[in-house]
């Protein structure tokens, strides 16, 4: 935002935010506002590896909350079961010299129900690699 400053002139600025809102404002005077986009609960990404006939989905959760998702596996057939790879706990868990294994990752395998929609739900603050096998 251009805003006419002058040297050696003394300036109140002020940025407040309610909810997903935020204005700027100099000298009391509203000069600009917007608003925060949206930023989604799950980010993802697929990719196919040809060699070893898997689907490999990385899925980042980025709520403090579990996120229940119904994969769209259309126009593939996949097994029943996938590996999963992931990374979840607490957002400021960091690990140090002496516990260098407070965020690790952890690897299972799960089982989709054989009737209905393959489910899954994706843990608060979790990085998933799922890897599921083509039939």
């Amino acid at each position: 935002v251009l805003y006419p400053f002058q040297s050696n002139r003394w300036y109140n600025v002020k940025i407040a935010c309610k909810g997903e809102q935020i204005g700027c404002f100099v000298n009391d005077t509203l000069v600009h506002e917007t608003i925060l986009p949206g930023i989604p609960s799950l980010v993802s990404t697929a990719a196919l590896d040809k060699e070893t006939h898997t689907i490999i989905l990385k899925v980042i959760n980025t709520t403090q909350h579990e996120e229940k998702t119904e994969l769209n596996l259309q126009g593939v057939s996949v097994k029943n079961t996938a590996e999963i790879i992931q990374l979840t706990g607490d957002p400021e868990a960091r690990n140090t010299y002496d516990k260098p294994d407070v965020v690790v990752p952890k690897t299972k395998e799960i089982s989709f129900s054989l009737s209905g929609p393959r489910v899954y739900n994706f843990p608060p603050n979790s990085i998933t690699i799922m890897k599921l096998k083509i039939d």
